[in-house]
């Protein structure tokens, strides 16, 4: 079980270093995390509404 999460891990990593080294858009990175659906209401939003513990989850 520790070898497998190693493994996720690791690929989410290396999907987050392709984005810093400008070899893949962040929607790749968001997506190996199961992030591509995120919702934000605004970037100077001080909280995100899918991160709140009353948010409706899909």
């Amino acid at each position: 079980m520790r070898e497998s999460i190693g493994q996720c891990i690791e690929e989410v990593e290396e999907r987050i270093l392709d984005v810093e080294r400008g070899e893949a858009a962040i929607t790749e990175a968001l997506d190996t995390m199961g992030l591509s659906h995120m919702k934000l209401s605004s970037s100077q939003s001080s909280r995100c509404s899918t991160c709140s513990p009353t948010a409706s989850r899909p």
